[in-house]
């Protein structure tokens, strides 16, 4: 399967207003590369700035390529949005199917400036490109990430950029040590960049402008390295952890991942008028392609494990837990490993940070509303520091 961006020019054609009308599908101009370009390829919508402000282009939906190219003009929904009505006339185009349509950009011009991996979307001119597999992972990451709260892993990765920085000026160009964080944790450049300025403005020795909006993580994580009696960073600490937590840029960190929300103001109704224009355009089953994915995880001690298991005696470890068990192949009570302070957040692989839980429970622990008295339950199980 191969993936494309599918620009759009909105001095040429109103993709904002085109979009606001939440089409099934459309034809979409092919001029580049169009004799490679599939049935089931997967296409990302880039909408250009066009005269217009930055912020304004970006990702703006996501799409599917439904059919064979064909020698036609547009189809009659989207007629009114073109400014030159001779665009469109009959010429290549292929029809694709919308998956996901963004009130606003998901990932804007700005954030993609300095990215080591995709930063040549903001310059691409014409109308199809076909993505690397690098490009592919990194804009994955970068959708999963980018509007989701900072984890500390990320956070130690803009302490190590401020701290490597501490004694320079500090670059988002490609090898910088901002660049080299964002790549690895999966967040933009301009993110980690403001990460570094957070830093900058909590640390009582650096006299520079820094940003004032840092969060209760950043200064957790600030307080953990930094020694108020000397007023010094610990250097080789947070190298340390850093190397630890982001070995390498092959993925995100170890959290466990929930699914895409649906999008605010989706109904059901829509969801369905989607996937059935889907199985109409494609002709295809609901078999998903699968892809290599090269995500970062934590060596878990197979003796922490079992002593965990064990411990439990085959019941869930919250205190009166009322969820149904089941057994196993093997006849045995299915319970999950859960880490209290969560591995991800610097917690221990250690015994004394485990408890035993039913699937509902570990699960809930992770993404429940309750997670926090949750988490509060099993440390008083545990008597485990925070």
């Amino acid at each position: 399967m191969t993936t494309w961006i599918f620009q759009a020019n909105p001095k040429q054609f109103d993709i904002d207003a085109f979009l606001a009308t939440k089409p099934l599908s459309t034809l979409w101009l092919a001029k580049q590369r169009k004799a490679e370009m599939r049935s089931g390829d997967k296409v990302y919508l880039w909408r250009t700035i066009g005269g217009g402000h930055r912020n304004n282009a970006g990702l703006v939906a996501e799409a599917t390529i439904a059919g064979q190219l064909k020698h036609v003009a547009t189809d009659p929904q989207s007629l009114p949005f073109w400014a030159d009505p001779q665009a469109a006339l009959p010429a290549d185009r292929v029809e694709i199917g919308f998956d996901r349509i963004y009130e606003k950009p998901k990932l804007k011009w700005g954030w993609i400036e300095h990215d080591p991996v995709v930063s040549r979307f903001k310059q691409l001119q014409g109308t199809n490109f076909v993505l690397s597999q690098d490009e592919v992972n990194r804009f994955r990451i970068l959708l999963e990430r980018v509007s989701e709260d900072w984890t500390y892993p990320e956070v130690i990765a803009g302490l190590w950029a401020y701290d490597t920085t501490r004694e320079m000026n500090v670059s988002k160009l490609p090898g910088s040590p901002v660049s080299t964080a964002a790549l690895r944790s999966g967040r933009v450049v301009t993110g980690m960049y403001n990460k570094v300025m957070n830093f900058r403005a909590i640390d009582p020795n650096d006299q520079r402008a820094g940003l004032s909006a840092a969060s209760v993580i950043d200064r957790q994580v600030w307080d953990k390295f930094y020694d108020p009696g000397t007023k010094e960073v610990d250097s080789e600490a947070i190298a340390s952890e850093f190397a630890r937590l982001w070995p390498s840029d092959k993925g995100l960190d170890g959290e466990p991942a929930l699914p895409p929300p649906v999008l605010p103001g989706t109904t059901l109704r829509e969801l369905l008028a989607r996937w059935n224009k889907r199985k109409q355009l494609s002709h295809k089953g609901g078999k998903p392609k699968s892809y290599i994915s090269q995500t970062r995880r934590f060596e878990r001690d197979d003796l922490v494990y079992e002593i965990s298991l064990l411990r439990a005696a085959g019941k869930c470890e919250v205190p009166n837990c009322q969820h149904p068990a089941f057994e196993t192949k093997a006849g045995e009570a299915f319970l999950e490993v859960h880490h209290i302070n969560f591995l991800f957040e610097g917690g221990d692989d250690d015994p004394d940070n485990t408890a035993a839980l039913c699937p509902a429970h570990h699960r809930e622990a992770h993404f429940g509303k309750a997670a926090d008295d949750l988490g509060a339950q099993l440390k008083a199980v545990r008597n485990v520091q925070s």
